[in-house]
């Protein structure tokens, strides 16, 4: 049996904890620890995301739950690629989720021709919105 459940990231949301936020790169306080624990294999997806301003560029969305994956030269924690203010997902992929306890998510933009460069947002960007499901998959016996 496969186990779900949703996170909604919000770049203004623990702002007072973490004055350096942008809407480019946020760490954002969960209201509570989830525990990955149970048995099984652990997965996590961008289902939609608001950047808040329209990206010249391509850019890999990084987060420090997943695994690392090559994104170009280098092995990066990408949850997905970007190409416009606002992305809806019909089917977007599972990254293997390599924490096993959530008490906070950081999120960050990098250009995808300059995976070192971290995307400038415009001074006045907008808030950035993320939607990320995670999933619980076992193996049957």
């Amino acid at each position: 049996m496969d186990e779900t459940f949703q996170v909604y990231l919000n770049s203004a949301a623990s702002h007072e904890t973490f004055p350096e936020n942008t809407s480019a790169s946020f760490t954002q306080l969960l209201p509570e620890r989830i525990s990955l624990d149970p048995p099984g294999e652990w997965y996590c997806r961008l289902t939609s995301c608001n950047l808040g301003f329209a990206p010249l560029k391509a850019h890999y969305l990084l987060c420090d739950c997943c695994s690392e994956s090559v994104a170009g030269e280098w092995k990066k924690p990408v949850l997905s690629l970007l190409f416009r203010k606002i992305n809806e997902f019909a089917n977007p992929p599972w990254v293997r989720v390599k924490k096993r306890e959530l008490t906070a998510v950081k999120i960050w933009l990098e250009r995808v021709d300059q995976a070192s460069s971290a995307a400038r947002p415009p001074k006045r960007a907008a808030t950035c919105h993320c939607s990320l499901e995670f999933k619980r998959v076992t193996r049957a016996r």
